[in-house]
């Protein structure tokens, strides 16, 4: 049910579309994907409207993923309500709403029982091409989204109902994706949410990740958001000489916010970040011997495992069963203490009972167990395979190992990553080496270096981007962006964001870098 601030609000942001947009006819489109978050329609509506005046490409519609009733129903309620999401999109031109169906015939079939074959064991999806297209990894986590399974058998006949289904899918997508289709505006690189995109890109098609904060053109070589990360010591460099503030100082003072419990960007910006550093005390008594401790930073198992490309484990399950084998035979008793992400934990806890019956060695900790009382037992390392505990410990002098190729903190040495099992192994059996070895002095720097790239640098659609956020999050509701975003709309700034989506697509770069260090405008000072 809307309220009366809502109705308000989504009534005066499609009045004001509607003035600000003109709709193009053409036989080129401009395919932007039906997603129902008030922040990116705004971001959409933006960027979607500079791409059809420069592409003289019309907008449409589509929702990307195969439909079920209750979806269906949504979409009749959206097409007949006055202030829905769908209106809202109409507002701004686009129109038309594709919606996938599968394609049941010949081809599907071959295609299906010749992938099949391919298939004989679970490293083989991650493989799996058609018409050349890469798109294994869609497949592998969409599945564990899907049924939420922490890893897949492939003795399990529903892999294989569900692969005949992705399948079917896929080439609605890969023929509706034609030449007429000039770029995409995508919400996710990861999921089946990610299929049209990965077509697009293997057809020379633009394909843009657009959000509140951020803008991203994908491309063969980066086809995920989360990539590119093995360049940011090139790109630090040059983004150093363009700044008249100390990056490390800035960066540090944001992330100690972090640390004494109080709100960082990382929490403002995703919805299910929940700051573990507050010092909440959940009476945590359990380790009850001498042993050294390893924390293990547990990732949700169903929660996009390749969303950085491919690991070291083909799935969070097999690094946790490695991790309990290794327990099991290792020499040196240590207490293996897991903390499961509190926004994921009762999704995750099932799973985790069976795991702990196997390896007594792993202790779960709490929910609400805090990093301050887990720094208290003051572990040997953590363990992670991409998480946020990469760049947070290093500050407090324990070195951290990852376990994925290539995430998001491989460019600098703050963590260890090793690039395959057998010097992961190497790493494990050698814990007692690691703090005597890190430089953690460097290694905050390093963190601090990373963290600005990453979280400090994304370009804003609006002013004061976070604040608002913030509001939205914690008082206003989202769809009190429409309302703010009216509110300050000045058509001498809007002219500028123009001039830079031009400058970006032409330039054929892969991410907007932004100065957000003053309350003006977030201007772009790097393409890369």
């Amino acid at each position: 049910m809307i309220s009366l601030g809502n109705f308000f609000y989504r009534y005066f942001y499609i009045k004001f579309n509607k003035r600000l947009f003109s709709n193009i006819k053409s036989k080129k489109k401009i395919l932007v994907e039906f997603f129902e978050y008030p922040p990116s329609i705004v971001a959409f509506s933006i960027f979607a409207n500079f791409l059809s005046n420069f592409l003289k490409a019309e907008i449409q519609l589509y929702i990307p993923v195969s439909i079920n009733f209750k979806i269906f129903f949504k979409i009749l309620i959206n097409k007949f309500f006055f202030l829905s999401n769908l209106k809202i999109y109409n507002s701004f031109g686009a129109h038309n709403l594709i919606i996938p169906i599968f394609i049941k015939n010949e081809e599907a079939d071959n295609i299906y029982n010749d992938i099949k074959k391919k298939i004989l064991k679970k490293e083989d999806i991650l493989k799996i091409k058609i018409k050349n297209i890469p798109i294994g990894d869609l497949i592998y986590d969409e599945y564990l989204r899907r049924y939420n399974f922490p890893t897949i058998d492939i003795d399990n006949k529903l892999f294989f109902i569900y692969l005949k289904k992705t399948i079917r899918l896929y080439l609605f997508w890969y023929k509706k994706i034609d030449n007429n289709v000039e770029a995409l505006i995508i919400s996710h690189s990861v999921y089946h949410l990610g299929l049209p995109a990965r077509i697009a890109i293997y057809k020379n098609i633009k394909v843009y990740n657009i959000g509140m904060n951020y803008i991203y053109s994908l491309n063969k070589k980066k086809q995920l958001r989360l990539s590119g990360f093995q360049d940011y010591k090139k790109i630090y460099k040059k983004i150093k000489k363009k700044f008249n503030i100390n990056i490390i100082n800035f960066s540090k003072k944001e992330i100690i916010t972090k640390f004494e419990g109080k709100t960082d960007i990382t929490q403002i910006e995703a919805t299910s970040q929940v700051n573990t550093f507050k010092k909440v005390h959940s009476n945590n008594h359990l380790i009850k011997n001498d042993n050294k401790n390893i924390v293990v930073a547990a990732h949700c198992f169903s929660d996009a495992v390749h969303a950085y490309g491919k690991n070291i484990f083909l799935d969070f399950y097999e690094w946790i069963k490695f991790l309990g084998e290794f327990s099991l035979k290792s020499k040196e008793k240590y207490n293996w203490l897991i903390k499961i992400h509190p926004a994921h934990y009762e999704r995750n806890y099932k799973i985790w009972k069976k795991i702990l019956y196997k390896y007594p060695s792993f202790v779960l900790l709490p929910k609400n167990c805090t990093h301050h009382e887990i720094l208290k037992l003051s572990p040997e390392v953590v363990l992670t395979v991409y998480g946020s505990v990469g760049y947070e410990y290093p500050f407090f002098k324990i070195p951290v190992i990852n376990a994925c190729k290539y995430g998001p903190h491989i460019a600098f040495d703050f963590n260890y990553n090793p690039q395959n099992k057998r010097d992961y192994l190497n790493l494990l059996e050698n814990l007692h080496k690691l703090k005597e070895k890190s430089n953690f002095e460097k290694n905050i720097q390093d963190a601090s270096k990373f963290y600005f790239l990453r979280f400090l640098t994304n370009y804003e659609f609006m002013n004061n981007l976070n604040s608002l956020i913030k509001k939205l999050k914690d008082k206003y509701g989202t769809d009190y962006i429409y309302y703010s975003y009216i509110k300050k709309f000045n058509e001498k700034d809007y002219n500028k964001k123009i001039g830079y989506f031009e400058k970006f697509v032409k330039s054929g770069k892969f991410r907007i870098y932004a100065d957000n260090t003053n309350k003006k405008l977030s201007k772009p000072i790097l393409f890369y």
